[in-house]
């Protein structure tokens, strides 16, 4: 809309057979649309080139096809033009073309020839600096209007004016929004590169879209927009991410911390425990000073850091002594707790019985039973000897029975004689005892199972024939601790490093025979 317009000197004004529009409208300072219609003052003019295409048409006027929504198209004869709703037509631009261009003072002369400017549409402009009126256009070259209308032309008669559909908008808004929609979700869900990546297959589309209906078709899509509002979805969904993530990291940098105080007072606890439970176990040398008679071997290692087998002696008399190895249904922590109550409980029951093995057997699991919430049970060997004479009375609840080592042509036996089922097993089952006199110089082989059940990485086990083949090949002349030393150091080399998977215990008693009585007995 113009409220007025400059027109053309008096004599031009009478010699012409048409009047159009010069002028253009650029937009954002770029031309990408010419106005067809437009209104000066209460008239409604038609733009330059398509006044010339009425002049060429010999047709006495436009027809303007117009809708509830505004203008449609413009029709010159046959010739129908589609507008936009304002009535503009998008151009599509060819490269700017010098030897498009031909010199008026050249054809005035006479030295151009007639026939370049035959049934054309020839249109006459000025070039002089201050006088051209130039703008700039989408190809980069500023031009100016008459070649602006002559490039509307050329369109025309090509064909080739662009064309941006009415639902344009709401495709390109459909569009981002649904590839917005994939960024949002699995933008927090991909590695950043993957992430990247995406965005960039999202933005390729968008513009291999818009550039292949360009090329064939003609239409105007706006890839543009979409790609930039894409990347700047994608640059806030980053940097929320990346926030997150820093938040996350954080929070699980305090949780592990707290972990590790955790672990730390944990392991602090469990060593004290260790040192408490191992605190709790007798040593030969403490617990027989001097003495002769008998020589005894005790080992106790957790698989971890407390554990659940247990092994206990101590003396009844000047000569008899009492001797037990257990193991409970546990490990860890649980399975300490349980050792130490039954340990204890069992020695309060043997100290009150002074040498009634199977009595002391059938006390202590009605002892330990009563208050055995979890139902956990322990096997038990038990035994006394009488270190005068060499007698040994000995009662088996579902324990591992004894080696008694080969000695003087007599091989590797088993005491498996007396007993029943581990404690807390069976209520008030009725234990036997049984009884066997020791030669000086046999000696006594107590386990557990996590000596023979001691496994290889590979799976394999140490196995009860690997420790009867190893028992039988000592030497008779070998104390109790070299035997347990040597029995210790084959399963360690067995296992060769791998993770225990069950507590050893170990007590070898060797019976020496007559002799002086320790101090104090």
């Amino acid at each position: 809309h113009f409220p007025a317009a400059l027109a053309s000197i008096e004599e031009i004004s009478l010699a012409v057979a048409g009047r159009g529009l010069i002028s253009v409208d650029p937009e954002r300072g770029v031309v990408r649309r010419l106005p067809l219609l437009a209104t000066v003052g209460d008239t409604l003019m038609p733009a330059l080139g398509l006044e010339m295409l009425r002049v060429a048409a010999d047709a006495p006027a436009l027809a303007v096809s117009v809708g509830m929504d505004g203008v449609r198209a413009v029709a010159v004869g046959d010739l129908v033009v589609p507008t936009e709703r304002d009535g503009r037509v998008w151009l599509h631009y060819s490269r700017r073309d010098p030897r498009r261009l031909v010199s008026a003072a050249e054809v005035l002369a006479g030295r151009i020839d007639p026939e370049r400017l035959k049934d054309r549409f020839v249109l006459v402009g000025v070039t002089a600096a201050g006088l051209a009126d130039l703008h700039a256009t989408p190809v980069g070259d500023r031009q100016s209007s008459v070649e602006i209308h002559a490039q509307f032309l050329e369109d025309v008669v090509d064909r080739s004016l662009l064309w941006r559909p009415a639902l344009a908008r709401w495709i390109e808004t459909a569009a981002l929004a649904v590839a917005g929609l994939l960024v949002v979700f699995l933008v927090p869900r991909l590695r950043a590169r993957r992430a990247a990546l995406l965005v960039l297959v999202l933005i390729a589309a968008f513009v291999v879209v818009g550039a292949m209906l360009y090329l064939t078709r003609s239409i105007l899509m706006d890839a543009a927009t979409p790609s930039l509002a894409l990347a700047v979805l994608f640059t806030v969904m980053l940097a929320v991410t990346l926030a997150d993530a820093e938040t996350q990291r954080r929070a699980l940098r305090r949780q592990v911390e707290r972990q590790r105080e955790a672990a730390a007072r944990l392991a602090g606890e469990l060593e004290a425990a260790r040192r408490i439970q191992m605190g709790t176990l007798p040593r030969p040398a403490t617990a027989f000073p001097g003495e002769t008679r008998f020589d005894l071997y005790a080992l106790l290692e957790p698989a971890r850091e407390v554990g659940g087998d247990l092994y206990d002696f101590f003396r009844l008399d000047h000569d008899r002594v009492f001797f037990m190895i257990g193991d409970v249904s546990g490990k860890g922590l649980p399975g300490s707790l349980f050792m130490a109550i039954s340990k204890a409980l069992y020695k309060s029951t043997a100290l009150r019985r002074h040498g009634q093995v199977a009595a002391m057997m059938r006390e202590a699991d009605a002892e330990i039973s009563r208050d055995n919430a979890e139902g956990l049970f322990v096997t038990m060997l038990t035994a006394i000897l009488d270190a005068a004479t060499g007698d040994l009375e000995y009662c088996i609840a579902g324990h591992e029975p004894p080696y008694l080592l080969p000695r003087a042509g007599r091989p590797l036996t088993r005491l498996t004689e007396g007993g029943g089922p581990p404690l807390c097993a069976v209520d008030g089952f009725p234990y036997t005892a049984a009884s066997r006199r020791l030669e000086p110089g046999d000696t006594l082989c107590l386990i557990t199972d996590g000596i023979t059940e001691a496994t290889r990485r590979d799976g394999t086990r140490y196995g009860r024939a690997r420790l009867e083949a190893f028992l039988s090949e000592r030497e008779e002349a070998a104390s109790a601790s070299d035997i347990g030393e040597a029995i210790r150091r084959s399963v360690a080399e067995f296992a060769g490093g791998a993770e225990a998977t069950d507590d050893v215990a170990l007590l070898i008693l060797k019976f020496t025979g007559a002799g002086p009585k320790a101090s104090g007995c």
